[in-house]
C-alpha cells in the first residue's frame, strides 16, 4: 500500500510540477517570480481544498453514506 500511495502521488505531483514549470515566463524574471508567488498563493489552497473534498467523498462512500448522503 505505502509504494503504491507513493508511487501515484509521487507521479501526480510531478506531473503538475511539470505543468507548472512549463507555463513559467522565460523571457522575463520579474514576471516569473509573480507566476510562482501567484501560483502558490492562490493555486496551492484550491489543489488543498479539491483534496479534502475528495477525502470526504472517500470517507462517505466507505461508510456507507453513498455520493450524495
Amino acid at each position: 500500500m505505502k509504494s503504491f500511495t507513493r508511487d501515484l502521488c509521487g507521479t501526480q505531483c510531478r506531473s503538475r510540477a511539470e505543468f507548472d514549470i512549463s507555463h513559467v515566463p522565460r523571457e522575463d524574471s520579474a514576471a516569473a517570480v509573480q507566476y510562482a508567488v501567484l501560483g502558490t498563493a492562490l493555486y496551492e489552497p484550491v489543489l488543498l481544498a479539491l483534496r479534502r473534498l475528495a477525502h470526504q467523498d472517500l470517507a462517505q462512500r466507505a461508510l456507507g453514506g453513498g455520493a450524495d448522503a
